[in-house]
């Protein structure tokens, strides 16, 4: 998987601005689909990934690159970004986080928040 790694362009901007995460906005939600904290992009090494095994991202697999949010549920994977702001702003709540789900999306989080979103799946699901 080609990438590159956001952390030594946000740490110059988090020196000198204080922000503290980073919202991602994508074609399909122009107002923001998700956000990051740089605590967590740069302890966890955060890739932008460009390719898929040598293959420039298809437009379906997120093109023209995917946030890999590795410990976090698929929602903080954000694809089709078109921009990423640095921001100061600890309240903005993206468009799943907007709609119930956790802010943090941490994998191993609080079982509520687990069975809340397969709960949630299951209900859009249509078994025929």
């Amino acid at each position: 998987m080609d990438r590159t790694c956001p952390q030594r362009y946000f740490c110059r901007c988090r020196r000198s601005t204080g922000v503290v995460i980073a919202i991602f906005y994508t074609a399909d939600v122009p107002e923001g689909y998700t956000s990051l904290d740089l605590n967590y992009i740069d302890a966890n090494n955060i890739i932008l990934a460009l390719k898929l095994n040598d293959i420039t991202l298809p437009p379906d697999r997120g093109f023209p690159f995917q946030v890999v949010a590795k410990s976090k549920f698929g929602y903080k994977w954000a694809k089709w970004v078109t921009h990423i702001e640095l921001s100061s702003n600890t309240n903005f709540r993206g468009y799943w986080e907007s709609n119930g789900y956790n802010n943090n999306a941490d994998i191993n989080g609080p079982p509520g928040n687990r069975l809340n979103i397969f709960l949630d799946i299951l209900t859009h699901l249509h078994v025929t």
